[in-house]
C-alpha cells in the first residue's frame, strides 16, 4: 500500500525484517526506535518517494537497506548507531539529507571532524553501495528540542500584557487630552 505513516513505534528484539517497505511509496517513516532486531532494521525494495526521518536505528545486525529499485527516497535526521555489519546500504539513487534544512543523520562510524562547530560533518559521509552520500552528517546523535509550555504561566503572560497595552494606550490619550484642551474648547 501507499501514503502510509509509520510513527512513534518501538520494534525491538524482532526475528527478521522490522520494517519492510516492498512495492509501497509516497509513505513517511518517523519518530521510531528500531533497535535489536536480527536481521535489517528497514529494507526499501522498489518502494520510492518515502521520507525516513527522525528514527532511532541502533544495535541491529543491520540497518538500513535500499535496493536499485527504489529511487528519490529522503532520509535525515536519524540515528545510525553500532549496527554489527552496516548502518547503511544504498543501491539507489536517493538523498541522505534535507536540501532545505541542510542536515543529514548521525552515524557512529562516522570519522570526519567539523572544525568551524556547526554541528555538521566537514566532509561527506559515504554511503556503501552505488555511492551515495550524507552531505551533511551530523557531529553528535540528533535529540528533538521540545518546548514545554505552562500554560498557566502563558496566561498570566497574556493578561499582563494586555494589561500593560491597555494602560498604554490609556497613557498616550490622556497626554493627547492634556496637550490638546485649549482646542477642544
Amino acid at each position: 500500500s501507499n501514503n502510509n505513516l509509520i510513527t512513534n513505534c518501538n520494534i525491538i528484539d524482532n526475528e527478521g525484517y522490522a520494517i519492510k517497505l516492498n512495492n509501497s511509496n509516497h509513505n513517511t517513516i518517523k519518530n521510531n526506535n528500531i533497535i535489536n532486531n536480527t536481521w535489517i532494521s528497514i529494507i526499501l525494495r522498489n518502494s520510492s518517494n518515502n521520507i525516513i526521518i527522525k528514527n532511532n536505528i541502533l544495535n541491529n545486525r543491520n540497518g538500513i537497506l535500499i535496493d536499485s529499485t527504489s529511487n528519490n527516497n529522503i532520509l535525515y535526521y536519524n540515528n545510525f548507531i553500532n549496527n554489527t555489519y552496516y548502518n547503511a546500504n544504498d543501491y539507489g539513487k536517493n538523498t541522505w539529507y534535507s536540501t532545505k534544512l541542510y542536515v543529514g543523520n548521525y552515524w557512529s562510524d562516522y570519522n570526519g571532524t567539523d572544525e568551524n562547530r556547526n554541528g555538521i560533518g566537514d566532509t561527506p559521509y559515504t554511503i556503501p553501495g552505488t555511492g551515495n552520500q550524507d552531505n551533511y552528517p551530523l557531529i553528535s546523535s540528533y535529540k528533538e528540542i521540545k518546548f514545554e509550555v505552562n500554560l498557566d504561566t502563558l496566561y498570566f503572560m497574556l493578561l499582563v500584557s494586555m494589561i500593560a497595552a491597555i494602560l498604554f494606550i490609556l497613557l498616550i490619550g490622556v497626554i493627547w487630552y492634556y496637550k490638546n484642551r485649549k482646542k477642544l474648547k
